[in-house]
């Protein structure tokens, strides 16, 4: 298996975090390391279309784009939000500004807002309206929202399979299955203790597939750009895409 699905069964949302922190964990023992800086390139490259002086990050995770494009905008007002204490600790030793909160309780408004590696994938189709909601009422008007989804030949073909990894001390095993719009995951590890036992931690992951039309049609924004993206293969595995808050709405 290529990649990670990283989204709760909605039973499970109340051990989000907990979840999300277990997730911290295994993050660095998967492939995304390898090819998140392609896809934060290509952020980058459609940020510098954009006039912007705040951007936020959805689930920001352990900060590794918004420390590089703070390097390109030194002035901006950069900030992160994630669902994960662990992450946002990361994020912070980084010098990143971020937060453990949900988007629905921020207060403050941006220029952009930003939600990378299909974190859209990670909200069932019950709560998409509320959540653009959200994201709605946090954009200023004429602002962006960047965010990348998962294609139909990313959840059955990249996502599917299995993942084990054997690092000595660590020992985690993924299983990944797509079926009818919902790819569930469950993954394992085995963490070698000071008394040379093993702790074992699992959790079920799930995400959901999005079309565009559906999120448009519960954004209340207009449609920028769509670009589909090969990330895994020679065959888009992701779609990015750009809306516009209308001014004075």
């Amino acid at each position: 298996m290529k990649r990670l699905a990283m989204l709760f069964h909605p039973d499970d949302y109340k051990n989000k975090p907990k979840a999300l922190d277990l997730y911290a964990i295994i993050e660095e023992m998967t492939e995304i390391g390898e090819v998140a800086p392609t896809l934060y390139e290509k952020y980058l490259e459609k940020l510098q279309n954009i006039k912007f002086d705040s951007l936020l990050d959805l689930g920001c995770g352990n900060g590794n784009f918004l420390a590089g494009i703070s390097k390109v905008y030194p002035n901006k007002t950069l900030k992160g939000i994630d669902l994960s204490p662990q992450m946002v600790e990361r994020a912070k030793a980084k010098g990143v500004d971020a937060k453990a909160v949900d988007i629905c309780q921020l207060d403050e408004k941006f220029d952009v807002i930003t939600a990378i590696f299909d974190m859209l994938n990670y909200i069932p189709p019950f709560e998409l309206e509320k959540f653009m909601k959200c994201v709605y009422e946090r954009l200023n008007d004429g602002g962006y929202f960047l965010f990348d989804i998962n294609t139909l030949y990313g959840f059955e073909e990249i996502s599917n399979g299995s993942l084990i990894v054997d690092e000595g001390d660590k020992f985690l095993a993924i299983d990944g299955e797509y079926v009818s719009g919902i790819h569930q995951s469950k993954f394992t590890l085995f963490s070698k203790t000071e008394n040379g036992l093993y702790q074992k931690q699992q959790e079920r992951i799930m995400q959901f597939y999005h079309s565009i039309e559906d999120i448009l049609q519960v954004s209340g924004m207009l449609k920028v750009e769509i670009e589909d993206i090969e990330l895994y293969s020679d065959t888009a595995d992701k779609t990015l895409v750009i809306l516009k808050k209308e001014l004075n709405k």
